[in-house]
């Protein structure tokens, strides 16, 4: 390859991997954090994390990860009713299919959010579950 083939091709690969990772939701997940962890601007974060969430679709440990991050996030604004909507959003088969350090993360966060809402009794059935695939691991 020519130096001048070179100048233009990469260019190219840059644009459409970053294309690519955005499609993917990749981008908007590691955006998230930037606000969220460096900038401590919750709402941002969170506008880059429902972009993430829309924009994966793969349903792997990344997208609820980035579910994770969010429903944190509208916790600790004690928006505890969309933290709830966004961990709800992974359904059960999403959540099987996961090693079960990530099921127990979502059991926790749920309970910790419905301890919030003062539904005592699903908060403490929601910690029993994360107590058993957590003993079962």
């Amino acid at each position: 390859m020519t130096r001048t083939q070179k100048r233009f091709v990469y260019p190219v690969l840059v644009a459409a991997t970053l294309c690519a990772l955005l499609a993917a939701g990749l981008v908007w997940r590691r955006l998230g954090r930037i606000y969220r962890e460096f900038r401590q601007d919750d709402a941002r974060a969170m506008q880059a994390y429902r972009e993430a969430v829309e924009r994966d679709k793969s349903r792997g440990w990344m997208q609820v990860d980035t579910s994770l991050k969010a429903a944190e996030a509208l916790l600790q604004e004690l928006k505890t009713g969309e933290s709830l909507e966004i961990l709800d959003s992974n359904s059960e088969e999403d959540l099987e299919a996961l090693s079960p350090s990530w099921r127990v993360r979502v059991l926790r966060l749920r309970a910790q959010v419905l301890a919030a809402q003062g539904k005592e009794d699903e908060a403490r059935e929601a910690f029993r579950k994360a107590l058993v695939v957590e003993g079962n691991e």
